[in-house]
């Protein structure tokens, strides 16, 4: 069911108007009225950024912390702002350390990759040919291409063919004019070995950086889980105070909200008590009410598949409860396999003991489909693709399962 809502305007003097915005979050106003765009406020927008930021960090902490199931967070500890934005940029500076040396462990993993196919040898010895008057240069060209006139002339040299390709080097006098119709690749700068040695230094690197990141996620996560929360009621605070219209000098604060009528005696008692100004507005046609659904345990399962098309508007029913049991139904019918709907259940329940609580809701609700799925597979006598029907142990059973004229029957009924 939709919940029952009512209609304030607040009249208060700015100097008390921190202590009022208190008052109406603890008396659960649950929207005040947008009067304004928040999009043009630079501190709303700073703000929604720095949320963001916190975000990406918590649900990367979230898959270091899933590797190390035993491990206990820190407490929080007390930041001010300016002091969490540090801490987040410190977290960002080396998650972005590792992005480097995880994109240069794959550079090195490509230019071992094509060192592999010249085989080992060192730029020394290279070096040490070019002291001696001869210079060593690097070709490629498809098989077809190569002529063996080369290696009389220019003392080419086939080191290998890889995919159609010859890879083969020349040793020629320095000063000599080398007419070869191939390529000469861009050489890495280093032999294969110390690029392998290297690849191992990258991989021990990368290994402590990660190290790092777990630490401070054990360490930090609940104080950025504080800083994200701090953020959100300053969000809410300025937001208030930006759709707040002010009038006598900017001495009086006008506002409008909404609140569940469930909660007017606590918002009354609320105000009454602190002296603040309120009158109970009549709700208009034009008023956008914002939506609130209350349904018991099974149907409040299926509020998520509500909001996937769109709530009802204030004046409409919620349609929950009514299609809640029928979509059930429905994904029985359309899956009808009980092996199917085994196998949902148990993943679900085994994933409701590892994942967060605002995920289990949505795991229950797949149980429930699950089981609509063992019931309709078991009423058409399907298991994991198998007619239960045809299985001679059951053949007993073959008059009380439905076949496809049944179930069509049973789909129409149900239809109409």
């Amino acid at each position: 069911m939709i919940v029952k809502m009512n209609k304030y305007a607040f009249m208060v003097y700015h100097k008390e108007y921190e202590d009022f915005l208190s008052a109406l979050r603890d008396a659960g106003v649950v929207h005040l009225v947008q009067t304004r765009s928040t999009s043009g406020n630079k501190d709303l927008q700073e703000v929604l950024v720095q949320r963001k930021r916190i975000d990406t960090i918590r649900r990367y902490f979230k898959t270091l912390l899933a590797e190390d199931k035993n491990a206990e967070l820190a407490g929080v500890r007390s930041l001010s702002v300016n002091e969490g934005l540090r801490l987040i940029k410190k977290i960002e500076d080396w998650q972005e350390k590792k992005s480097i040396l995880e994109a240069d462990k794959t550079a090195l993993e490509k230019e071992i990759a094509y060192m592999e196919i010249w085989g080992r040898f060192t730029y020394s010895n290279i070096s040490k040919l070019q002291r001696s008057g001869y210079h060593v240069t690097f070709f490629t060209c498809p098989v077809a291409k190569f002529k063996d006139e080369w290696v009389d002339l220019y003392n080419a040299i086939q080191i290998n063919t890889y995919q159609s390709i010859v890879y083969f080097v020349t040793i020629t006098k320095i000063g000599e004019l080398i007419e070869i119709d191939a390529e000469r690749p861009k050489m890495p700068d280093r032999g294969l070995a110390k690029l392998q040695a290297r690849y191992k230094q990258q991989i021990e690197d990368i290994k402590a950086v990660k190290a790092k990141l777990r630490e401070l996620a054990i360490c930090e996560y609940n104080t950025l889980d504080a800083l994200d929360k701090h953020l959100h009621n300053q969000f809410n605070y300025t937001n208030a105070v930006e759709q707040t219209t002010k009038e006598a000098d900017d001495k009086l604060m006008l506002l409008e909200g909404w609140a569940p009528s469930e909660k007017e005696e606590m918002l009354v008692k609320n105000l009454d008590e602190k002296g603040f100004y309120y009158k109970k507005l009549e709700i208009r046609e034009e008023d956008n009410v914002p939506i609130q659904l209350r349904n018991n345990k099974f149907s409040r399962l299926f509020e998520p598949i509500t909001k996937l098309f769109s709530l009802p508007n204030y004046n409409e029913f919620d349609p929950t409860p009514f299609f809640a049991p029928f979509f059930m139904m429905f994904f029985g019918f359309c899956f009808g396999d009980a092996g199917y709907g085994l196998i949902i259940i148990a993943a679900c329940t085994l994933l409701k003991r590892k994942v967060s609580e605002e995920i289990k809701p949505y795991l229950t609700l797949f149980q429930f489909l699950g089981l609509s799925t063992v019931i309709f597979g078991l009423l058409s006598g399907s298991f994991l693709g198998i007619s239960l029907a045809t299985v001679p142990a059951l053949s007993a059973f073959k008059k009380y399962f439905l076949n496809t004229d049944n179930l069509m029957t049973l789909s129409i009924i149900v239809g109409l």
